[in-house]
């Protein structure tokens, strides 16, 4: 278990700036990796942590249609359950 610091955010943007090919690519995953470092406000990275971050991300912008077809005990856009 670890936790993701702004230490290891700049290395990891350092790398991609180093090794993208494409220079589109490089912001869209730095500002995934913010929105994570922000939901995951100092939390330790563990299983059960990863999984509720999909469950977020799922029941945040999965669009409307979708959301009607599951409810939150059965999530396959993540391939998880809630319960």
């Amino acid at each position: 278990m670890r936790k993701l610091t702004k230490e290891m955010a700049r290395e990891f943007e350092i790398y991609l700036y180093e090794e993208e090919r494409n220079k589109n690519t490089t912001p869209p995953y730095l500002r995934n990796l913010s929105l994570i470092m922000e939901w995951l406000n100092g939390k330790v990275i563990d299983e059960a942590v990863a999984l509720a971050y999909k469950m977020y991300i799922c029941e945040r912008y999965a669009p409307p249609l979708f959301a009607k077809l599951y409810d939150k005990s059965n999530l396959p856009c993540v391939g998880i359950s809630s319960g």
